[in-house]
């Protein structure tokens, strides 16, 4: 049978939800609340497992371990989700079509690649001579929680038309772990999810009286496959979010860091992009990195500081330059990296002792401890000086690892230290949107490196890459809207993305920008929240009606694509396939659906015929293509053909279902 138990390891030893007493097997359902107490001579350890229905099949995890005992209790690991009793058949390895476990990898500047695979590709496999003890474990280091791989992990059972959704929300170091065990006659396999474990690092000897609650975790089990899973944990994802967009949907921003400025901004730099961003109906413009000098130096950056070069900025310094954004209708932004401090900060070159440490020793690159009142209170009076200034939206980058952990400051292992960290960090937030409720903040991480829902609740939005070539983000944005809702995934469009030497210049007209790359880019920006960047002041008045246009059509649709959930109408292809890619947002709430054809790498013409009989019907109707005219759509729904010319190439429709 299929059910949540609980597993904790004591003293060494693995306690499996086993009532030594009673022989019988311990369990809590997926919609109750479990109790449970362990026999120890020293007395008994007592175990809750709560499992909090969210959505509909989807549940958030915790499982908690008192010492009710008059003696202390080394405890070695306590499972945060144990899910036993997965139906397989008695050859399951044989059977290569039944199940399947869909994985994202992450890398900085390839983010969301997922990977379906077999148990055995996986790793699961049969023993011949002694009893099943196959198991495969994904692992994650450090608080780059999404660096290596998501902790989003979908099982599906092809044979049932089922999907297990597996999600940690952890701070830091966890592993998951798919095994196959033998129960009487029958095999069944189980999923394993910790961070609270010696393998991440932790032990805690509970005193008597004491008890100790993992870090959360979401689990479910949805009818349909990944797409299904997805939509489920959209859902999941929106609902435990603890910030949501105040007019339900996300702005327009532009950004001048990408293909654009680079962390050089300048009064002379800014002030043509933040008027021509105005023009084209952005919304928020935010001044990257380098708005108070040298930001990347460990030795000489002021990281930590926060304190404005106005020189940089002319007369009137940065306020003058942030006034002006507001002059133009657009809400301020600054970039940020408040977790890391450079040694040009004066505040931390005096107090070392505000640093966090590993064996008492400051970690390079240097953290500021935000469990600390000094170092809070130093932080909250900076945020609130730049808000003071009119700043109405903060990107918060995170380019550094606490890798192993960091000194507790409760007594515990490095690991339970990184986890009071980060909570720690997450409480600011918390603590600075409620003095600055209209203020935006972007969580950032070197792209998306730490983009776990547990980080991601806390803010309104989350740069999904910094990957610079256009060409490659199709297959970013599939796998990112698998990863977080559309409407928090702020996806990066910035024609004119590579040297604008490729560009033919006209001085009486401006840069003549390529067309097909002006709505390649757009479209991508389409998929989620638009995130814009590049030269814009320098384009022909056509490459700005062009612009205009996309961000138009963005706006006519964000209203419902904030309900969507992502679709594969053509699957998911990795960061550098070539050919067709296809991406859709579908809420059938609304009736609606945005479909997204990108034609990659290709030296041919492509043609593509795609099979909408899933999502639509014949009645439905396109009533909106953006495209550089150069493309073709034909047939008759639910069957669409796609042609395009060589070269990169993109169209977006909106259909009423």
């Amino acid at each position: 049978m299929e059910e949540l138990y609980f597993n904790v390891e004591i003293n060494n030893e693995t306690v499996r939800c086993r009532n030594v007493a009673e022989g019988a097997m311990r369990r809590a359902t997926v919609s109750e609340k479990g109790q449970y107490s362990v026999p120890l001579s020293e007395g008994d350890l007592a175990v809750t497992v709560d499992a909090i229905p969210v959505t509909e099949g989807i549940s958030r995890v915790k499982t908690t371990v008192k010492n009710g005992g008059s003696k202390p209790v080394l405890v070695n690991g306590v499972a945060a989700l144990y899910y036993r009793g997965i139906p397989v058949s008695g050859e399951w390895w044989k059977d290569k079509s039944r199940y399947s476990v869909w994985v994202c990898r992450n890398a900085w500047q390839a983010e969301g690649q997922w990977d379906e695979k077999s148990l055995e590709e996986l790793g699961l496999y049969p023993s011949y001579n002694h009893q099943y003890f196959s198991t495969a474990r994904l692992e994650s280091f450090g608080t780059w929680t999404t660096a290596y791989t998501h902790p989003f992990v979908i099982l599906c059972d092809k044979v049932r038309n089922v999907s297990y959704c597996i999600d940690a929300e952890f701070a830091g170091p966890r592993f998951l772990e798919i095994g196959c065990e033998i129960r009487g006659d029958e095999t069944a396999l189980y999923v394993y999810l910790a961070s609270a474990h010696a393998r991440c690092g932790w032990h805690k000897n509970l005193k008597a009286g004491e008890e100790y609650t993992t870090e959360t975790a979401a689990f479910g089990r949805v009818e349909g496959g990944f797409e299904q899973a997805v939509a489920a944990m959209t859902e999941y994802r929106r609902r435990t979010s603890l910030v949501t967009w105040k007019t339900g949907y996300a702005p327009v921003c532009y950004n001048d860091y990408m293909n654009c400025l680079w962390a050089k901004p300048t009064r002379e730099k800014l002030i043509p992009l933040i008027d021509s961003a105005s023009e084209a109906g952005c919304e928020i413009f935010c001044i990257d990195a380098g708005w108070f000098g040298n930001w990347h130096d460990y030795e000489t950056g002021t990281n930590g500081n926060w304190v404005p070069e106005d020189s940089l900025f002319g007369e009137g310094g940065l306020q003058g330059v942030l006034d002006h954004i507001r002059g133009k209708g657009m809400i301020p932004g600054l970039w940020l990296e408040l977790e890391s401090v450079l040694k040009g900060a004066p505040f931390f070159r005096e107090h070392p002792e505000y640093l966090v440490t590993r064996y008492g020793v400051k970690i390079k690159r240097d953290f500021p401890d935000f469990r600390l009142a000094p170092v809070r209170d130093y932080f909250a009076a900076q945020i609130d000086a730049l808000c003071a200034m009119g700043v109405g939206y903060f990107k918060n980058d995170y380019n550094a690892n606490l890798n192993a952990g960091c000194d507790s400051l409760q007594g515990g292992t490095l690991a339970d230290g990184a986890r009071e960290y980060v909570e720690a960090f997450r409480s600011f937030i918390d603590e600075t949107i409620v003095r600055h409720p209209d203020l935006i903040l972007e969580n950032c991480g070197s792209g998306a490196l730490r983009s776990d829902n547990g980080t991601l609740s806390h803010f309104a939005l989350q740069s999904i890459s910094d990957q610079e070539d256009y060409f490659r983000l199709p297959s970013i944005i599939q796998g990112s809207l698998a990863q977080f809702p559309p409407e928090k995934a702020g996806v990066w469009a910035y024609p004119y993305a590579l040297p604008l030497s490729r560009a033919k210049e006209d001085p009486k007209t401006g840069v003549r920008c390529e067309d097909a790359e002006t709505v390649f880019n757009l479209a991508g920006g389409l998929f989620g929240c638009m995130y814009l960047s590049g030269h814009w002041n320098l384009a022909d008045w056509q490459g700005k009606e062009r612009l205009k246009e996309g961000i138009d059509f963005y706006k006519q649709i964000r209203p419902w694509t904030c309900r969507a959930s992502a679709v594969y109408p053509l699957g998911l292809k990795q960061i550098d396939e070539r050919g067709m890619f296809c991406i859709g947002l579908l809420s059938p709430e609304d009736g609606k659906m945005l479909l997204g054809f990108f034609s990659v790498q290709a030296d041919w013409t492509v043609y593509q015929t795609v099979d909408l009989s899933p999502y639509c019907s014949a009645s439905t109707r396109i009533v909106r293509i953006f495209s550089d005219g150069t493309s073709t759509v034909t047939g008759t729904l639910p069957e669409l053909s796609v042609t395009f010319p060589a070269g990169h190439r993109a169209m977006v429709l909106e259909l009423d279902l």
